[in-house]
């Protein structure tokens, strides 16, 4: 039985090598550029679902300036309206992970945390719990945090990715400490392709390859 989900996202955090990260595919075009968003040493945070740039980068500031992700989103969620339509989350380099969503954003959504990965999606045609704490179980450890993401990311893309027809993906991850050639953050972007998640994993293969970094 195939399922269709919409823009869903799995942030996942490397405490070993101090990487923090998130995988997103969608129907959307350009997805990298519209949902992923990151500060050095701060962390990671994700707007979906009607997507705005302002929101992710308000919550990124919100922690700089010493606030808590939970505190950070609130404040950040609170500063602009219709909020009952976002889908926001946010991970820090110690593995604390925090989100809101709205309860207008498209159901099926759901959000839910196993270990060291947290799954968050909208327009799903499942909450895909039990199936997430199935697959990660089967996460290798000795692979770097780009590959278990993109695994995850793989695993629900197979289950049918968006109803409407998945056209973007991307992976980003990054390091706490960013310094010169041998700390590469990793920020690959498929916008549009028939096959997008299928084409970042050859991408990232590619990349590796390449320069080295995992």
């Amino acid at each position: 039985m195939k399922y269709s989900t919409s823009t869903f996202s799995i942030l996942g955090v490397d405490k070993k090598n101090n990487k923090i990260g998130v995988a997103s595919a969608s129907c959307v075009i350009g997805i990298g550029g519209r949902v992923q968003f990151f500060r050095p040493q701060i962390g990671i945070a994700i707007t979906q679902h009607i997507d705005m740039s302002n929101i992710a980068n308000k919550i990124l500031e919100e922690i700089c300036l010493g606030n808590d992700l939970a505190s950070a989103i609130k404040i950040s969620v609170e500063s602009y309206p219709e909020k009952s339509l976002r889908q926001v989350a946010a991970i820090d380099f110690s593995g604390n992970i925090e989100s809101f969503t709205g309860e207008e954003c498209t159901a099926i959504r759901s959000s839910f945390r196993t270990d060291n990965f947290y799954f968050i999606g909208n327009t799903l045609s499942s909450d895909f719990s039990s199936l997430f704490k199935e697959k990660i179980i089967s996460i290798d450890n000795n692979k770097s945090l780009s590959e278990n993401l993109l695994y995850l990311l793989n695993v629900f893309n197979e289950l049918g990715a968006d109803k409407r027809g998945c056209e973007s993906a991307a992976l980003l991850v990054v390091p706490f400490e960013i310094q010169g050639w041998e700390s590469q953050v990793v920020n690959l972007r498929i916008d549009y392709s028939q096959k997008p998640v299928f084409d970042l994993i050859n991408l990232y293969k590619l990349w590796s390859k390449r320069f080295g970094f995992q």
